[in-house]
């Protein structure tokens, strides 16, 4: 991915509910996004057999265009996604798994 589409591809709600699955039995099905420190998200996941659904929603903390993006989750659990180049774009993210009962 050209690094002048990672923006687009984190931003536009088209592109989000084509990628942002956890397996291939997953689709999102709503997306809200706000990119931008202080703005909301919410991405709905769903099984594609219906049986299950689950509202992915925070907030987010920092955005440094082609580099970073930070967002505190609901729950209070926090994530960083980074951006680097060399040649391809690799993107990392690092978050807090939830927390046990």
């Amino acid at each position: 991915m050209h690094k002048d589409h990672k923006r687009d591809a984190c931003g536009s709600g088209a592109h989000i509910m084509q990628w942002n699955t956890p397996s291939d039995e997953w689709i999102t099905s709503k997306v809200e996004n706000d990119l931008q420190a202080g703005g909301r998200f919410l991405f709905v996941m769903e099984l594609k057999d219906g049986s299950s659904l689950f509202n992915f929603k925070g907030v987010y903390d920092e955005i440094k265009t082609h580099e970073l993006i930070t967002y505190t989750l609901d729950d209070g659990r926090t994530s960083a996604i980074i951006f680097t180049t060399d040649h391809r774009v690799r993107i990392t993210e690092v978050f807090e798994p939830v927390p046990p009962p």
